[in-house]
Parts: structure tokens; C-alpha cells; sequence
């Protein structure tokens, strides 16, 4: 196996398309949880704002920015947790860790996976 000590772009590539076809699962639902979550803080906070009428209309735009700025700070804190979940059980890290790669490229897919796929995640 030569692997070799600089940066690749298809390298990153590989590793990106290889967890995305393991973890589809496991991301859909973390996908989905956070749709879910997200709209069911959006209806408490629009029910709380309802329970107490004010003179202006405010109200569902403070509701929203609420349960956004929730969600937001709710997903940064639990995704910065996925950036090593690849080291879980010794089965887990033994395939990371022999995967045709040099240690830049798999610690930049975590990152990238962490910090862009996240963003993407909270835009959708």
C-alpha cells in the first residue's frame, strides 16, 4: 500500500463517499431529528407567544429567531461530538484507521463533515 504523505483532493473524496454510504442511515436520521426538533420548539414558542397577546405582530418572528438560535446552539454542541465517531468500538477504528489515507485527509473529512455538513444541514 503506498500511501503518500501529501494532501489529495480524491483521497478526501473516497472517504467522504465511503461514510456517506455506511453512516446514510445514521445520517437521515439525525437529519430528520433535527427537522423534528426544531419545528416542535418553533410550535411551543409560538403557542407561548400566543397565550400572551401583545399590541404588535412581532411575535412569530421572535418565535422563529428563538427556536432557531435553539436549534442552532442544540446541533453545534452535538456535532462537535461526531468528530471522532469514527473511534467508537476497536472494529471501528481498526477500518478507519487502515483506510489508504494519510491522517491529514482523514482528520480534514471529519472536520469538514463537522463543521460544513452541519451548516448545510442547519440551512436546509
Amino acid at each position: 500500500m503506498n500511501i503518500h504523505p501529501y494532501f489529495s483532493f480524491t483521497r478526501i473524496s473516497w472517504i467522504i463517499k465511503r461514510d456517506l454510504i455506511e453512516n446514510w442511515k445514521k445520517l437521515s436520521l439525525l437529519f430528520l431529528t433535527f427537522f423534528i426538533i426544531y419545528f416542535g420548539i418553533l410550535f411551543i414558542y409560538l403557542n407561548l407567544y400566543e397565550c400572551f397577546p401583545s399590541p404588535n405582530r412581532n411575535n412569530f418572528i421572535q418565535a422563529i429567531t428563538g427556536a432557531y438560535l435553539f436549534v442552532i446552539q442544540a446541533t453545534i454542541y452535538i456535532g462537535a461530538s461526531f468528530i471522532l465517531q469514527n473511534m467508537q468500538t476497536k472494529q471501528m477504528r481498526s477500518s478507519y484507521l487502515m483506510l489508504p489515507a494519510s491522517p491529514q485527509d482523514k482528520f480534514i473529512t471529519r472536520t469538514l463533515y463537522v463543521t460544513i455538513g452541519l451548516m448545510i444541514m442547519l440551512i436546509l
